[in-house]
């Protein structure tokens, strides 16, 4: 690709040289100046082709996951309001002059002559409604979230900034007033030491996914059946509400409660997230087709989630767990369970596999309480309060170390291997080799432009601005 690069930008200086002696421009290009270009060109083509190549191949092994984490402080601030100050809510005020200054002019030649002209105009200062405006954020284990900025107290017109100017009401319904419900909710759980779950979307380097290694992967034949049938759910990939995330799915049936199952996973996977760093996903499954092969089922589910083509950056991360439950619609007659990775987690799968079954079909049951504790050092206990449902007893370890999650490294720093020896197989697509050929090829022919104007007087050439 390189040496592509070369050639195309030494045949375009050939093709410039000739071109402007055949014109006769005073812009030339002497063969010691195309000599110095061949001899700068080639550096250039590799940098920018280096660059972009590294660029290109970056943006391949880029993926997204979600990382879990803990509320864990409500956090109020204000900004002191003035006149002319940084206050959002504001409306003009106090007039006065200025004197506004331009020059005319008139005649041509000899004859022209300017003079300025001044006249007075009237300006604003920018009054606040409020005394003060106030910010409301969440402080969280994976970053600071604001909740609402710039909030009218809670009554505005008992703390004008100037008190003989009313606040319009849509100004009071637009900034808002006291303090949100949300935030409220957050510092109530927080002085409490019960501190929330948070999610959030991050990027990580996942090398199988952009590797095109076909061992690496999961394939099925039976995707399309089973999405004729309407019986593989989209993986989820947003973020709700600032930082919430719906990771449990049903597939043939309907919750009589799904938000307190999405509730309960959540708290599991902010423990999870926080600790092991994985992240759980849940699959409720009534069907009779289903249940007569689970394992179809399952390697067609982690097929489907993994394939980059369908979900692209948002694939099935390295860091996931999936559970599958199969239920009747009262009690669990068979469990599977796989994550994002290739090896690893063995045993946690082979135990998971109807390790549930006969299980009543309850968020609580299965995986535990609504529960979160922290003592005053903002250290968080695992998990469910001790009282964990039987996933996350798996999960944690609790009953045999052996099934503990492990989040495998991609570059082996865990002692496991690691996949990093993936990395160098990893090439860029048609469309981006294109694209660095082409802008190497262009950056690199700015040594024609400089060529081309630049004096040699070796051969007596003059350029264009001689």
């Amino acid at each position: 690709m390189i040496l592509s690069a070369i050639i195309s930008v030494a045949l375009a200086g050939l093709a410039v040289k000739y071109f402007l002696e055949f014109k006769k421009t005073r812009a030339r290009i002497t063969w010691r100046e195309y000599a110095i270009g061949m001899a700068i060109s080639p550096l250039v083509a590799v940098l920018v082709s280096w660059a972009g190549w590294s660029m290109a191949k970056n943006s391949k092994v880029n993926f997204n996951e979600y990382w879990n984490g803990w509320e864990v402080a409500a956090i109020k601030e204000y900004t002191q309001c003035t006149r002319d100050g940084s206050c959002r809510w504001e409306y003009d005020c106090d007039p006065y002059w200025v004197t506004v200054c331009h020059e005319e002019c008139s005649g041509t030649g000899d004859d022209r002559s300017c003079h300025q002209v001044c006249h007075q105009e009237v300006r604003y200062h920018s009054c606040p409604y409020v005394n003060r405006e106030y910010h409301f954020y969440v402080d969280t284990t994976l970053g600071r979230y604001t909740v609402a900025t710039n909030v009218f107290p809670e009554n505005p017109q008992a703390n004008r900034w100037r008190t003989g100017h009313s606040i319009p009401q849509y100004i009071i319904s637009n900034a808002g007033t006291g303090e949100p419900s949300f935030w409220l909710s957050v510092k109530d759980r927080c002085e409490a030491n019960r501190p929330g779950p948070v999610t959030a979307r991050k990027d990580y380097v996942n090398y199988i996914l952009a590797s095109e290694r076909t061992l690496m992967k999961e394939y099925s034949s039976d995707i399309a059946e089973y999405q004729k049938s309407n019986l593989l759910p989209v993986l989820v990939n947003n973020v709700e509400n600032l930082y919430y995330a719906n990771k449990v799915y049903f597939v043939g049936l309907k919750s009589n409660n799904p938000v307190l199952w999405q509730n309960t996973i959540a708290y599991v996977n902010a423990n999870l997230g926080y600790q092991l760093q994985g992240d759980l996903h849940l699959v409720v499954v009534k069907n009779d087709k289903i249940a007569s092969n689970p394992d179809r089922y399952s390697l067609a589910l982690k097929a489907y989630w993994q394939n980059k083509e369908v979900f692209g950056k948002n694939a099935l991360s390295k860091n996931a767990i999936v559970v599958l439950v199969g239920t009747d619609g009262t009690t669990v007659s068979w469990s599977r369970a796989f994550t994002g990775m290739p090896l690893g987690n063995e045993k946690f799968i082979v135990v998971m596999r109807d390790g549930l079954k006969g299980l009543s079909l309850n968020p609580e049951t299965l995986l535990g309480p609504l529960f979160s504790q922290r003592n005053g050092n903002t250290v968080f206990y695992p998990p469910g309060g001790g009282q964990p449902g039987p996933i996350q007893r798996i999960i944690w370890g609790i009953d045999d170390p052996a099934t503990k999650f492990k989040r495998i490294s991609m570059s082996g720093d865990d002692s496991q291997g690691g996949f990093l020896y993936l990395k160098n197989e990893i090439q860029p697509s048609a469309g981006q080799v294109w694209a660095i050929l082409i802008i190497a090829f262009l950056i690199s022919c700015g040594v024609w432009v400089w060529a081309a104007n630049h004096y040699d007087p070796s051969e007596g050439v003059y350029n264009w601005r001689r």
